[in-house]
């Protein structure tokens, strides 16, 4: 469940300033995100908004408002951030460092890097962009690449980072429906291009909110290069 996971609501106060270099991984800003999900949904003075961008800004807003109550200073979500390795590509969302730079797992990062790069996708896609197709979670229509798993999996996205988020805004039907639809989607494509062989959401956890997903994807049919995606899926049907 996510109430077991090692980061709290902002009241919780999980990572002290004290200790934040020492204890600061991607994992945690990934949790930190899952846990921050339906605070963002639930919130009183959040407006209505069904549309990507709106959610997207609204997110962003109220995570730089949550890391700063949580004493993580040292990073900030920016929204629309340029990829590092596709020029004219952005992101719909990065977590990045601060006003400083901050070694972690090994790797050091300058202020203008992203720690962990983050797409957004509506469930279902909607009906009037049917230029992206009803399988935009997973793969664009028409050869254009503009599927959420597509994009990390070929490196349009995030092609420096072997970690990524796909944050999923449940706008009709359930995250159980969901998960077989996508899954079945990726079985799909597994029949005619063996580089998807094999790959599948497998559930984390899950409460009244927000379920969590994991998947494993090759980026090389020629060598072991892959992505983990961490899969947040936000609820909307009932904020």
């Amino acid at each position: 469940m996510l109430a077991d996971l090692s980061i709290r609501t902002p009241s919780a106060g999980a990572l002290g300033a004290g200790t934040l270099a020492a204890r600061l991984s991607l994992r945690r800003l990934v949790d930190f995100v899952a846990d921050q999900l339906a605070c963002w949904r639930g919130h009183p003075e959040r407006p209505p908004a069904e549309s990507e961008a709106h959610l997207n800004a609204q997110l962003c807003s109220y995570l730089n408002g949550a890391a700063r109550r949580s004493a993580l200073d040292a990073i900030q979500f920016c929204a629309e951030v340029p990829d590092e390795s596709h020029r004219g590509r952005r992101l719909d969302l990065a977590v990045l460092p601060c006003g400083s730079t901050l070694r972690i797992e090994g790797r050091r990062y300058s202020e203008f890097e992203t720690l962990l790069p983050i797409e957004c996708k509506r469930l279902p896609t909607p009906h009037d962009d049917r230029r992206r197709g009803e399988r935009e979670y997973v793969i664009g229509a028409d050869n254009r690449t503009v599927g959420g798993i597509q994009r990390f999996k070929l490196g349009a996205h995030g092609a420096a980072h072997s970690l990524a988020v796909l944050i999923g805004y449940v706008q009709a039907g359930t995250p159980n429906e969901w998960h077989r639809t996508v899954n079945a989607w990726l079985a799909q494509l597994a029949d005619t291009d063996a580089l998807w062989r094999n790959e599948q959401l497998d559930a984390i956890a899950s409460d009244a909110a927000v379920t969590r997903f994991v998947s494993f994807h090759r980026r090389d049919a020629a060598s072991t290069l892959s992505i983990e995606l961490q899969h947040l899926w936000v609820d909307m049907r009932v904020a």
